[in-house]
């Protein structure tokens, strides 16, 4: 039962992380906002690791979540 409520946080943040990659690789007028759906894949993936117990994955994603805010001002804030 716990692990069918985390399947949709697993999926969304696969789906997310990979298109964020895609857009920023590509270095397209529009790659900026590839730091948004890292944002949101990372806010997934920090949901799976909390709710697991999985201390090893919540603090990484908690810090890839610091990083793509860090992507978000500056390419799409500053820029």
């Amino acid at each position: 039962m716990f692990t069918m409520f985390l399947l949709p946080w697993k999926r969304a943040g696969t789906a997310l992380g990979l298109s964020g990659a895609l857009v920023l690789s590509l270095n397209l007028s529009i790659s900026g906002y590839a730091f948004i759906l890292l944002l949101f894949s990372s806010y997934c993936w920090t949901v799976v690791g909390f709710k697991t117990g999985d201390k090893y994955l919540f603090i990484t994603q908690v810090g890839f979540v610091i990083l793509s805010l860090i992507g978000i001002y500056n390419w799409l804030i500053v820029s």
